[in-house]
C-alpha cells in the first residue's frame, strides 16, 4: 500500500501500526482529532506533501527498520527517507503469498497445520486413557481404537489433493477424536462432543481457549 499525508496531520504508532490524525471540526465547531490505522505490514511506502505534517521519532525509527521508504515533497524539493540495508518485509510476504497463491503449497501447509491439531488430540486421548488404566479402569479397548485412528489417517492424508478434501478430512477424524474424549469427561458436565452452539461448560471452555 501507498499511504498518502497532505495538509495538518500527526502521524505516531501504536503498537506495530501507523496512525494517522487529522483535525476536523465537529457540529459546535470545536476542533477534534480523526486517526486513521494503518497496519505496517500493509505499506510499502508513505508519501508526505507539504511541511505541515508532524512525524514522531518512533515512527522514523518503526519505518527505517521495516525498510519502507518516505517521501517527503514540498514545492522547493523532495526528501527521501529510507534504509538501504534491510530486507523489504513487503518483499518477503509478497513471496509468502505467492506461495500460499500456489494449490500445492496450500494443501501442504493446511496438512501441516491439521496433522499437528489431530496428532494433538489423539496424544490426550491416549494419555488420558494411560490414566485410566493405572486407576484400574478398562481402557485398553480406547488405545487399540487411536492405533487404528492413526493407521487409517495416514493413509487417507497421503491421497488428498485439494483443499476441499483436506477439510472434509478434518470434519471427519476430528469428530471420531472427540467422541472418544467424551468417555473422560463426566456426566454432570453434559459433554457429548465438540460442538460451537453448545453452552456446556466444555464446550464453552474450548470455544474461549480457541478465541484467545
Amino acid at each position: 500500500m501507498i499511504f498518502i499525508v497532505k495538509g495538518i496531520a500527526k502521524i505516531s504508532k501504536r503498537g506495530s501500526t501507523i496512525v494517522v490524525s487529522i483535525p476536523k471540526r465537529d457540529s459546535q465547531r470545536n476542533i477534534v482529532w480523526e486517526s486513521q490505522s494503518i497496519p505496517l505490514l500493509d505499506l510499502e511506502l508513505l508519501i508526505i506533501v507539504g511541511s505541515r505534517v508532524r512525524l514522531s521519532s518512533g515512527v522514523a525509527l518503526m519505518l527505517s527498520e521495516a525498510n519502507v521508504p518516505v517521501i517527503i515533497h514540498s514545492r522547493r524539493s523532495d526528501c527521501l527517507l529510507m534504509n538501504p540495508f534491510n530486507v523489504r518485509i513487503a518483499e518477503a510476504r509478497r513471496k509468502l503469498y505467492n506461495i500460499v497463491e500456489n494449490p500445492s503449497w496450500r494443501v501442504s501447509i493446511g496438512r501441516n497445520f491439521i496433522e499437528g491439531k489431530l496428532s494433538g488430540l489423539a496424544n490426550l486421548v491416549r494419555y488420558l486413557a494411560y490414566k485410566d488404566i493405572e486407576k484400574g479402569i478398562d481402557a485398553k479397548w480406547i488405545l487399540k481404537e487411536i492405533a487404528s485412528i492413526e493407521e487409517l489417517r495416514k493413509n487417507e492424508i497421503n491421497n488428498i489433493r485439494n483443499v476441499d478434501g483436506l477439510r472434509l478430512y478434518e470434519a471427519k477424524w476430528s469428530k471420531k477424536l472427540w467422541e472418544l474424549l467424551v468417555t473422560f469427561v463426566p456426566n454432570e458436565y453434559e459433554f457429548t462432543g465438540r460442538d460451537p452452539k453448545s453452552k456446556d461448560p466444555i464446550n464453552s471452555a474450548i470455544s474461549y481457549a480457541y478465541a484467545i
